[in-house]
């Protein structure tokens, strides 16, 4: 598109971009399903008068498109999304829903613990998000969605979640970039669920603020379960022998949430390090969950 990047030639920070005042239009098929890629170049096309196509063959979030209420077709198996200087929204006031990721952790201690019952208001219902909801209640999670609108394309509505004895089931690889956030608390309810927990298709998985198949097997591994590592994936079983545990958070702000959830959900409870990494994505997290806890 015109940009400039240098970096240090080691494929870590700092990047050096030096803009371009006349910026090319393009059309690009995205190489891996991520919507933060495929976000990146839209907002950029904002800039240019003539039209930018990306173009998906995997499914992902949609929240930018929605935003910016864009041009999307499906033909022959792929997502277009266009994009130009036209569609430079106007400033005003915006409702965002509540995040469903975050609400995730949320959601897992509710079903796992006995005779609860929780409500989460306004979180986002868009149908990219909600691919982890509809795993868990494959999972025989009762779980109810009660659509209350939709703000700029965006469904928004309350969450009912309720104690449930839940099943492993198998997880399609169609559906793990609409869950490749939640990967690290599914994992937490597999543990509670009968039978084996087992992912393969995630190898994005690798590549987040730690590597999270390590991380995730590492961990589980504390507790004296059979853990399996694969390139792609992991799978779990057994019965946790280890009541106190002392978990990692590799300084990965998901893993260090989803391991706080398992410690509540102990017996004799259980320690995470580095849990100030939580703040890349909910500071208030702890706070949230002593009013969960509490009520």
């Amino acid at each position: 598109m015109g940009v400039q990047i240098t970096g240090s030639g080691k494929n870590t920070l700092p990047l050096l971009l030096k803009p371009a005042f006349n910026l090319n239009a393009i059309r690009y098929e995205l190489q891996i399903a991520s919507a933060q890629v495929k976000s990146a170049i839209l907002f950029t096309g904002l800039q240019i008068e003539d039209k930018t196509e990306v173009i998906e063959t995997r499914i992902t979030r949609n929240h930018t498109e929605n935003l910016l209420n864009l041009d999307v077709k499906k033909t022959q198996g792929k997502i277009i999304s266009s994009v130009s200087l036209k569609d430079y929204p106007d400033a005003k006031e915006y409702f965002i829903p509540g995040d469903i990721s975050s609400a995730m952790y949320f959601i897992v201690i509710a079903l796992l613990t006995k005779n609860s019952e929780l409500r989460i208001t306004n979180v986002s219902l868009n149908e990219t998000r909600i691919a982890a909801i509809e795993l868990l209640l494959q999972m025989g999670a009762k779980i109810e969605l009660v659509t209350k609108g939709d703000s700029q394309r965006e469904k928004y509505g309350d969450l009912i979640v309720k104690s449930s004895e839940l099943q492993n089931v198998q997880i399609k690889k169609e559906i793990i970039p609409l869950i490749i956030d939640e990967i690290p608390i599914l994992a937490v309810a597999g543990l509670f669920a009968e039978g084996e927990f087992k992912i393969n298709n995630a190898l994005e998985l690798r590549v987040k603020e730690s590597d999270r198949i390590k991380s995730l097997c590492d961990n589980i591994s504390s507790l004296g379960l059979e853990v399996k590592e694969f390139n792609d994936g992991f799978s779990c079983s057994g019965a946790i022998k280890n009541s106190n545990p002392a978990f990692k958070s590799f300084y990965d702000h998901r893993i260090a949430m989803a391991f706080s959830i398992l410690s509540c959900l102990m017996v004799d409870g259980g320690s995470v390090d580095g849990f100030e990494s939580i703040a890349v994505s909910n500071p208030d997290f702890l706070h949230q969950l002593k009013n969960i806890i509490k009520h």
